[in-house]
């Protein structure tokens, strides 16, 4: 199923709420980032411990125990690198068009989570020509969260 934020641009609690949406809805979170980022580190050590971002990052996978819940799953890549995730919440923070198509070819069957970096209404947009009104465009069953 796809997923899509209406609030767009790099937004510290907005990133922590997908997050926590897509932990809720699987045991496995593929986080897509093209790189390390200090708003993305500070709210994975916030959400899941201090340390996490870093050792996320290097690792490239970690497991990490939340209270109350099954254990979960957090994998980093980009869409075109290896990785063991095969099924489950797929977020996609900020990330380019080309990279949603791609997540959606290689995990047709997982949830795909994805914050524009801009939107309708934007100044230095024309109308329509924003990441949120040609993604809606294009994936008209994703469901805003």
């Amino acid at each position: 199923m796809m997923y899509h934020t209406l609030k767009h641009g790099v937004d510290p609690e907005e990133f922590s709420r997908v997050i926590e949406i897509a932990m809720s809805k699987n045991a496995d979170i593929l986080l897509v980032s093209l790189n390390s980022t200090k708003v993305i580190n500070d709210r994975l050590d916030e959400m899941l411990g201090r340390g996490f971002a870093k050792r996320l990052f290097e690792e490239h996978e970690v497991e990490v125990v939340v209270p109350g819940a099954r254990p979960k799953t957090f994998h980093l890549a980009s869409i075109s690198s290896c990785t063991a995730f095969k099924k489950g919440s797929v977020v996609l923070p900020w990330v380019a068009l080309s990279t949603v198509h791609k997540a959606m070819e290689k995990f047709p069957t997982s949830d795909i989570f994805f914050i524009a970096n801009n939107g309708p209404g934007e100044a230095q947009r024309q109308r329509g020509t924003d990441e949120l009104t040609q993604y809606l465009s294009g994936h008209r069953a994703s469901k805003a969260v």
